[in-house]
């Protein structure tokens, strides 16, 4: 049996603990602060924290430049001043006055100039175990029209409306004259394949295809920007100087016209 005392302490323990406790509401209610904001303060939750995902997200968006078309009137001049610069995407065609020196060589059709440094470069990658082939060069705008055509026409195939057949060809297809198979100044590498980003040909042709004067046209990085999907096997001739500035600068051809053309416009 417990003692009248100890009754008499454990109640008055139990009140104390009470009024604490009111008052402590009470002081939240008053600053109008509920108390599960003060124990998410203290305590986040793990669905309140930012996931790895969206951290990632935020940077890629804050680190994409700004997309800029220069005018055509600044675009002739940046191509004039360096033909080997020539901008052709899915916003500027073919220049009515463009004609390509095209030549064979390597079983295929090419603008003049690609000859001698590919030759280079696949000696050199040779040298390093790697083989090099091209798998298609210049194409002609008639021909660039048969290839939009068919690839609606599979789109449609596959259940597509003719509206997102059109839609999806143009992401994988530029237009007729939008292409640059159609300068001649660009190249697919061993196949129009995926799979080539995997293969050791890509990678040695990240570290070294702008010491002859060749970039990857179609980033994965910049596809906001070129307006078509990563393709790692797609090759464009920009000289040499041209091609390590871009690599320097982290451009691609649309971001570095532009930067030329806006220095040009400052100077």
């Amino acid at each position: 049996m417990k003692h009248p005392k100890m009754k008499n302490t454990a109640a008055l323990l139990l009140l104390c603990l009470l009024i604490l406790a009111s008052s402590i509401l009470f002081l939240f209610i008053a600053q109008n602060k509920p108390m599960i904001h003060w124990v998410r303060t203290f305590m986040p939750s793990v669905s309140e924290a930012p996931s790895s995902s969206e951290v990632i997200e935020s940077s890629a968006l804050e680190s994409t430049p700004t997309e800029s078309s220069v005018s055509a009137a600044e675009l002739a001049k940046v191509w004039e001043k360096d033909s080997d610069l020539l901008l052709v995407n899915w916003e500027y065609g073919l220049p009515d006055q463009y004609k390509p020196n095209l030549v064979k060589a390597y079983d295929m059709v090419m603008d003049e100039r690609l000859v001698e440094p590919y030759k280079q470069m696949a000696a050199a990658a040779l040298q390093d175990d790697v083989t090099l082939w091209i798998s298609s060069a210049y194409r002609a705008p008639e021909l660039q029209k048969e290839l939009l055509e068919r690839e609606i026409k599979e789109n449609e195939q596959k259940g597509m409306s003719p509206e997102e057949a059109k839609e999806k060809a143009a992401i994988a297809v530029a237009q007729p004259g939008h292409s640059e198979h159609n300068t001649g100044l660009a190249i697919d590498v061993n196949g129009v394949r995926p799979e080539f980003e995997k293969e050791k040909g890509y990678e040695w042709m990240k570290q070294h295809a702008a010491e002859y004067g060749f970039i990857l046209r179609y980033p994965r990085e910049k596809e906001d920007i070129t307006k078509i999907m990563f393709e790692p096997w797609h090759y464009r001739y920009v000289g040499k100087e041209n091609a390590q500035k871009m690599n320097e600068l982290g451009m691609c051809l649309e971001e570095y016209v532009n930067y030329l053309a806006q220095n040009e416009e400052n100077n």
